[in-house]
C-alpha cells in the first residue's frame, strides 16, 4: 500500500514495484512510485486489488490488459470461464456445473486464456470461484444474505467475484454532472477552498 508521504517513493531506484490493494492506496503518489524504476533495466510493475467500481484503478488497468481468464474444460467438451451467474448450480448443495450439460467441473482442468492476446500487458481476472478453499455452496450462501442490501451486494461482487460494482444511484455520470453546473462560481474569500 502506498503511504501519504511521497518521500518514501524518491529514495533508490528499484527494479520491481508491487502494489498491493490498488483501488485502496493513495493514487497520488503511483507517479512517484513508477519513476523509481527511471534506472533499471527491468521495469516491472504487479497490480493486484480487488476491483471497487468500474472503470477506476485496477478495472481501468484490466480493461487495458489482454484480460486473461481461467477456462474449465468440461468432460463433454465445453469450455468455459466459470460465472456466478452460468456455473453455480444449485444443488443442494451447491456445486460448479458445466453451463451446457449440467456435470460437476473439475477446476484444476483449466488454462488461462487471453480475450485479447494482442494486447502487450497482461491482466488475470481470479474469482473465488477459482479458489479450492471456497465452496460453491458458501457462495451461494454469502450472495443470499448480500442481496437487496447495496453495501453487501458490493462486497460481495467486489470481494467474492472480483468484479468492479456500482449500486443504482452509486456512480455520477459525468455528462449529468456537466448537465447541472451552473454559471456561479464560488467567491474567492480565501486560500482554502473545499466543497461537501
Amino acid at each position: 500500500t502506498l503511504f501519504p508521504y511521497t518521500t518514501l517513493f524518491r529514495s533508490m531506484p528499484i527494479d520491481f514495484v508491487i502494489v498491493e490493494e490498488l483501488d485502496e492506496c493513495n493514487q497520488a503518489n503511483l507517479p512517484f512510485a513508477y519513476r523509481r524504476l527511471d534506472h533499471s533495466l527491468l521495469r516491472h510493475r504487479l497490480m493486484i486489488s480487488n476491483p471497487t467500481l468500474p472503470g477506476y484503478g485496477i478495472h481501468a488497468l484490466w480493461e487495458e490488459s489482454d484480460q486473461r481468464v481461467r477456462q474449465i474444460r468440461c468432460g463433454c467438451g465445453r469450455w468455459q470461464a466459470l460465472t456466478f451467474d452460468r456455473n453455480l448450480l444449485p444443488g443442494p448443495p451447491a456445486f460448479w456445473g458445466c453451463e451446457k450439460c449440467g456435470r460437476l467441473l473439475d477446476r484444476t482442468a483449466g488454462e488461462w486464456v487471453a480475450a485479447h492476446p494482442e494486447r502487450p500487458m497482461r491482466g488475470y481476472h481470479i474469482p473465488q470461484a477459482l479458489s479450492h478453499r471456497i465452496t460453491a455452496q458458501e457462495l451461494l450462501d454469502d450472495w443470499r444474505g448480500a442481496e437487496g442490501n447495496s453495501f453487501k451486494e458490493q462486497a460481495f461482487f467486489n470481494l467474492r467475484l472480483g468484479e468492479p460494482y456500482a449500486a443504482r444511484g452509486q456512480q455520477i455520470e459525468l455528462g449529468r454532472l456537466l448537465e447541472l453546473r451552473g454559471e456561479d462560481t464560488m467567491p474567492q474569500v480565501g486560500r482554502k477552498c473545499s466543497m461537501g
